[in-house]
């Protein structure tokens, strides 16, 4: 009888502690505060910009839509400064 050749399989990585707080504390990410509605928005932008965008907050280990807010929020401080 021909023996079988069995592959092993990789084990999975174990979590860091770090990982495991973000994950039952909202997760990696979370943008928004609790019980808040929440919009949708939705803007075209150029394809090469959005690759920049999206590899610069890759490497920073950032989610993009948490950067978008903070650029919105200060940017709206900016606006609301000026009309007064």
């Amino acid at each position: 009888m021909a023996r079988k050749n069995f592959k092993t399989v990789p084990q999975a990585k174990q979590p860091t502690p770090e990982q495991v707080a973000a994950f039952t504390s909202g997760g990696a990410g979370t943008d928004k505060k609790p019980d808040e509605p929440t919009k949708r928005v939705s803007i075209d932008v150029p394809e090469s910009l959005h690759t920049r965008f999206k590899v610069a907050c890759a490497k920073t280990r950032a989610k993009m839509a948490p950067e978008i807010i903070a650029f919105i929020e200060r940017r709206v401080l900016e606006l609301e400064k000026d009309a007064t």
